[in-house]
């Protein structure tokens, strides 16, 4: 009686779903290291609105607080001083976040001076009007 061999396959590595599975956890890691970064700004209570459009490019981020005290990001800074550091920067946008109980002459103020600086993308900061 003849036994037939056997055929012992040779292990072979898959690779095509380790890829996948590494392509998986890069952008796991991407989207989460993009949803931890956020700016770091002063709190203030913004105006609400119910449309509007969304800042898209490199921008500076300016608060006005009631207390007459000016942000860019969460540092605090002098008029005089802001306009030197725009003038580094002419073709940034900015994002005036102005406390709803701000004067109105207060922003203006500070509008006034963007404009001299040769600043025309500004944007004022609101929420969003909750539905």
């Amino acid at each position: 009686m003849r036994l037939r061999k056997k055929m012992v396959e040779k292990p072979e590595v898959m690779i095509i779903p380790m890829i996948d599975i590494m392509f998986f956890l890069v952008v796991f890691f991407m989207l989460a290291v993009v949803g931890t970064s956020a700016l770091h700004v002063v709190p203030v209570q913004l105006p609400v609105i119910s449309q509007g459009q969304s800042a898209k490019d490199e921008v500076y981020v300016i608060t006005l607080r009631q207390n007459h005290q000016l942000y860019v990001a969460d540092q605090p800074i002098t008029l005089r001083d802001l306009s030197k550091k725009l003038s580094e920067h002419p073709k940034v946008s900015i994002v005036l976040r102005a406390n709803k109980d701000v004067s109105y002459s207060e922003v203006m103020q500070v509008l006034d001076r963007l404009r001299q600086e040769g600043i025309s993308r500004v944007g004022l900061g609101v929420e969003q009007r909750q539905r």
